[in-house]
C-alpha cells in the first residue's frame, strides 16, 4: 500500500469517526434536552403540589383559630357565670 493510499484510507478513517462522534453528540444532546424538559415538568408538579398544601395548611390554620376563638368564647362565659354565682 502506497504512502498516498494509507493518507487516503486514514482521512476516510478519520471523517467516519468524526461523524459518529457528531452523531453521538447529537443523539447526547437531544436526550439532555429531553431529560431537561421531563425534569422540568416534574418540578412544576412538586410546586404546583406545594402551593396546594400551603393553601391548604392555611384554610387549615384559619379553621382551627376560629375554633379555638369559639371554644374560649364558651369557656369565657362559663368563667363569668361561676364568678357571679360566688
Amino acid at each position: 500500500m502506497s504512502d498516498e493510499e494509507l493518507r487516503s484510507l486514514l482521512e476516510k478513517q478519520t471523517q467516519r469517526i468524526e461523524k459518529a462522534i457528531e452523531a453521538g453528540d447529537n443523539a447526547v444532546r437531544h436526550e439532555m434536552r429531553m431529560m431537561g424538559e421531563g425534569l422540568r415538568h416534574e418540578i412544576q408538579l412538586v410546586a404546583e403540589g406545594v402551593l396546594a398544601t400551603r393553601e391548604l395548611l392555611a384554610r387549615e390554620a384559619a379553621d382551627i383559630r376560629t375554633e379555638m376563638r369559639h371554644g374560649f368564647e364558651s369557656l369565657d362565659r362559663r368563667v363569668i357565670r361561676l364568678e357571679q354565682r360566688s
